[in-house]
């Protein structure tokens, strides 16, 4: 019997899943987690709308885990899919779910967060009669978790690596202020244009499933540290790191230059912070600078931000937007930015949108800013002189 008469009978389930929730929950605090989560959630709705091109149903079972959420659907017959075969045409939805919810992911809580939540969609079957159906479900996703794709992207990364390496495009940094002065730029990587992995989210995602994260983190660092003599007197470029890539001693010399701030992308356990306090000070001999990236208002961060004493904390995309929401969410971070101020800390608010949202994080206390409204990212030639 065809894929579509068998499923009129029983739907299948578009399920999407993320990884790391409890570390954003003592990032972010719950508060503003939940409210994240509850944009997230929709946004996925709308998607598996898209995908299906059908009615579907979400289903959240009572005390599961809220990272994960599938909607029941019916396949219907979709001639703007790739391949005669039913099977075929789901796996096109799976592929496409999975891109989405990264591009989603990014958007909801921070480029440099999305990678480590690593947004996963499939399509699973109706499970075997008197299957439970969420641990079935939960069997499908620990299975695909568990693959390392072999696929083109990962080849193409490769070759990426040993050939040109990534682009990397410059995002403004300014003072939030009513005429803000740009202090310097963040380099982000992209893929080379017109490409599978032009976007940073297809580029990270091929890289940690390949096993080519720290490679292309370092390929990331080296092209962005060649355009520090480009920057105008004054100005800095902040360059991301993991505690990976920190763990390459001739990194960690070159990165110790006046003009570099060095933007830790990672959340640290307090042990970790601890152990990375050497290098931290190598970099600060050298004249460089630590940021700490994708900062929430949990304890954890501020926490850490006592132990490694950053120049500047950068508030992620999930408090900046929560910012334009009710008191109680601006309370919440108003106390954060005095706590992190109280440490010597300058605060930037990362993803800013609008002048609304500006003027709301400037009256809280963040001095800095970043996002779209004030400028987006673009090539070194199109920002820094003598392009």
């Amino acid at each position: 019997m065809p894929l579509e008469s068998q499923s009129a009978a029983e739907p299948h389930r578009l399920v999407f899943d993320l990884l790391g929730l409890e570390l954003l929950r003592g990032v972010h605090g719950p508060m503003i987690l939940e409210t994240a989560l509850m944009n997230f959630r929709a946004r996925l709705e709308g998607l598996a709308l898209r995908l299906t091109g059908t009615d579907i149903v979400a289903e959240q079972p009572p005390g599961r885990d809220p990272a994960r959420l599938w909607f029941a659907f019916r396949p219907a017959r979709r001639p703007d899919l790739p391949g005669d075969d039913p099977m075929e045409r789901l796996e096109a939805i799976a592929a496409a779910g999975g891109r989405l919810a990264w591009d989603v992911a990014a958007e909801v809580f921070g480029a440099a967060v999305a990678p480590r939540l690593a947004p996963l969609a499939i399509v699973a079957p109706p499970p075997p009669p008197g299957t439970d159906l969420a641990a079935f479900i939960d069997g499908l996703v620990r299975e695909r978790r568990g693959l390392v794709p072999t696929e083109p992207r990962a080849e193409a990364l490769r070759a990426l690596l040993k050939g040109t390496g990534p682009r990397i495009v410059l995002q403004p940094i300014v003072t939030l202020t009513r005429e803000p002065v740009v202090l310097g730029y963040e380099a982000l990587a992209r893929g080379p244009k017109a490409t599978a992995l032009e976007s940073a989210g297809a580029l990270f995602e091929t890289a940690d499933n390949s096993g080519q994260r720290v490679a292309l983190e370092e390929a990331c660092a080296w092209a962005a540290l060649a355009l520090v003599d480009r920057l105008p007197a004054g100005q800095f470029l902040s360059i991301n790191a993991s505690t990976d890539l920190l763990a390459n001693p001739t990194l960690v010399e070159v990165l110790a230059r006046p003009g570099v701030v060095v933007e830790l992308t990672e959340h640290l356990p307090l042990d970790d912070a601890e152990g990375l306090l050497p290098k931290v000070a190598a970099l600060r001999r050298g004249g460089a600078r630590l940021a700490l990236d994708d900062t929430g208002c949990g304890f954890a961060d501020t926490d850490v931000a006592a132990i490694l004493r950053p120049d500047i904390v950068k508030l992620c995309i999930t408090v900046v937007r929560n910012a334009a929401l009710e008191e109680a969410h601006r309370m919440t971070i108003r106390d954060t930015v005095r706590r992190l101020q109280d440490l010597g800390c300058q605060v930037l608010a990362e993803g800013v949108e609008t002048e609304d949202q500006a003027r709301r994080l400037e009256s809280i206390g963040a001095t800095l800013a970043q996002g779209w409204h004030f400028g987006r990212p673009a090539s070194a030639d199109e920002v820094l002189p003598n392009g």
